[in-house]
This record gives structure tokens, sequence and C-alpha cells, in this order.
């Protein structure tokens, strides 16, 4: 894998994920997200557009050459001093699209972000942020990463459930979440990709939506 490259990355909402989303930046390649799941004839279908030089996780039967399994533990490390080169691409995601055929979204926000700017998405510095939505999704990828270059404390859950959701915005302090996960329209009418904000004082019960999801200019589309 070198700069430019892509990687595709197959793992559920875990540390590992952001782990490898971190280290794939930090040599200068793309992240690709995809469910874990994906039965082989999608995820062909989309690694045939993608082209990646190296496959995270995913299952056994996608039978790429390239692939490393989820618990794949690397002999060593390297001691080589890194250029830090910097992607053109900060993400590249998946869509069927209204047409049905898998597409891949090339972000052209570069993959380098200035800790010291005001965050975006109204996300405050040093945030505590709950994320319940898959990593495979747009949403869930943009607010959970940019609560981590906001210096936050992310919480994930790797399924949405209800109970926990509610458990974890207790205990941990939980000062946004992510609304990705929502099944409908939520009860004050906002889309699922949206920020909800909880007050110190109530921090069980919804709260409004200060701030909608943004993102980087996105102007290439792979696989229409």
């Amino acid at each position: 894998m070198k700069a430019g490259d892509f990687v595709a990355i197959g793992l559920p909402n875990s540390n590992l994920f952001f782990e490898t989303t971190f280290a794939v930046w930090k040599l200068g390649a793309t992240p690709t997200s995809l469910s874990w799941r994906l039965p082989r004839g999608e995820a062909a279908a989309v690694l045939e557009i993608l082209q990646p030089a190296l496959v995270v996780g995913g299952e056994a039967d996608w039978n790429v050459p390239n692939q490393l399994p989820a618990n794949f533990v690397p002999e060593g490390f390297s001691e080589e001093p890194l250029a830090s080169p910097v992607a053109r691409y900060w993400k590249a995601m998946t869509s069927g699209g209204s047409t049905g055929r898998p597409k891949v979204i090339l972000d052209h926000q570069p993959a380098v972000v200035d800790t010291a700017a005001e965050p975006p998405l109204g996300i405050p510095f040093g945030v505590s942020l709950l994320n319940p939505g898959p990593l495979y999704h747009n949403a869930p990828f943009i607010l959970s990463h940019s609560a981590l270059f906001a210096g936050g404390c992310l919480t994930g859950l790797v399924k949405f459930d209800a109970e926990e959701t509610l458990r974890l915005i207790e205990a941990e302090r939980i000062e946004f979440r992510s609304n990705h996960d929502a099944p409908d329209m939520g009860p004050s009418g906002e889309g699922p990709h949206s920020l909800r904000p909880f007050k110190p004082q109530d921090r069980v019960s919804h709260g409004s939506t200060d701030a909608a999801m943004v993102e980087g200019k996105v102007d290439s589309v792979v696989g229409a």
C-alpha cells in the first residue's frame, strides 16, 4: 500500500475500525468502509470499481488476494520515518444510488484536519458523542471521526439497542448522539443524517436538532 491508494475496510464498529482509518490516513491513502457482512457478489461489484490496494476484514468468501483478516497481527513494525503524505480524498464511501448499481463517491476534501480550527457540524471541542449507527454509512462515519478530530470522547455501539443507548447517554454523560440509527424520521421530524444534542440536566430525553450533517465538497462518482 502506498500514498494515493484506496483501502477497503470491512470491520464492525470497534476501536479496531478507528485504528485502521487513522493508519490509512497516516500512510496517505483513502479509506472506504463496507459492511463486513456484505454478500460476496455485492462486495465484488464494489471492489471491482474501487480497485483497493488492501482489504481489511470482510467475509472470507470475498476471495480477494490482498485481504487481511480482522484478527491479523503483524510480525513487526517498521522504524522508517513517514513522509506524512496527505491523501487527495479523505473518504470514498459507497452508494447504490437511484440506478441500483454500486458507486463509490469520492470526497474531494483532502485528508488533513486543522485541530485548532472550529470543529464542523456544531460539534464542540472535547465533545462526548454517542454513535449507535454503522460506520459503513456516511453520516456515522463523518460524525464519529469529526468528534475524534475535535479531541472528543466517542462511545459506540456495534448494533443499535434502545435501552443500551439510553444507559450509555446517562453513564457516559453524552452531549450529542448521531441520529442515523433511527428507523424513522424521529418524533420531531428530523432526518436520519443529523445530530441530537442532549441538555446536561436532561441527558436521557431527546433534544432538538441544532446541527444538520454537512461534509466536504463531493464532485466525483465512480461507477455511475
